[in-house]
């Protein structure tokens, strides 16, 4: 499985270029589900962005009718509930641990992804595994993002965890072939993804996740904004 498609749709503006970059992805025959945030966040004032909101709902319900099965973020129980039919959803880092939207989102009647904290342990990503498949009767997958280290850059994200895909390898296979690799998160620079999708696929991991737009430029995560046609020369 591979997951590509738009960091955020920011408004009406942007929606004509997040169709455009599902249509191109979907004649890619490896790329298998399209993403596309439209409820936003930030992690300060000059990179916050608040999305489209609930208008993008129609958007990517018709991505997920007509191109490929599309799906996004939800960050609360009204966002989950208004999003509930596209083919998949995912809860972000930030709300891993979020116990009442974990457990909310376990009604959720498909696969459901959730992304590992930038300070979580693999102790703790088993844990959180073990406890929604308690809770959620579909499939559970866990998207690493990449963690916090001591050497992180200013001008990148996170540090990809590949020691921990190898002990989840070693000691919960099952864990590791539910595992999902934000080849773009994890490093920030566009100039890395290649190199750790390589690394990452060469242990066994299965699935992948990857930022890009059709031309390769976007007012979030621009340094590790891939375009499409960079995207499928990394994954082919």
């Amino acid at each position: 499985m591979i997951i590509a498609g738009n960091c955020l749709c920011t408004d009406e503006n942007n929606i004509t270029d997040v169709y455009r970059t599902a249509e191109l992805l979907g004649i890619i025959p490896k790329v298998t589900h399209f993403r596309c945030k439209i409820w936003g966040g930030g992690t300060t004032p000059a990179k916050y962005r608040s999305g489209i909101g609930y208008a993008g709902v129609e958007m990517l319900q018709e991505i997920n009718d007509s191109i490929m099965p599309a799906g996004t973020e939800f960050q609360s129980t009204s966002q989950m509930l208004k999003a509930c039919k596209l083919d998949f959803l995912w809860i972000g880092a930030r709300n891993s641990q979020n116990y009442d939207l974990l457990e909310f989102g376990s009604y959720y009647q498909n696969d459901l992804f959730i992304k590992r904290g930038v300070g979580m342990t693999i102790d703790e990503v088993i844990g959180l595994y073990d406890i929604m498949l308690k809770l959620h009767d579909k499939e559970v997958y866990i998207i690493d993002r990449g963690i916090n280290t001591f050497d992180r850059q200013l001008d990148s994200r996170w540090s990809p965890d590949i020691k921990g895909s190898i002990r989840l390898q070693t000691e919960r296979p099952d864990i590791f072939d539910n595992l999902v690799i934000d080849c773009s998160h994890s490093v920030g620079k566009k100039q890395y993804i290649a190199n750790t999708y390589k690394a990452f696929h060469s242990i066994g991991i299965k699935h992948f996740m990857f930022e890009c737009t059709w031309d390769g430029k976007s007012e979030t995560d621009s340094q590790q904004m891939l375009s499409v046609s960079e995207l499928n020369r990394i994954i082919n």
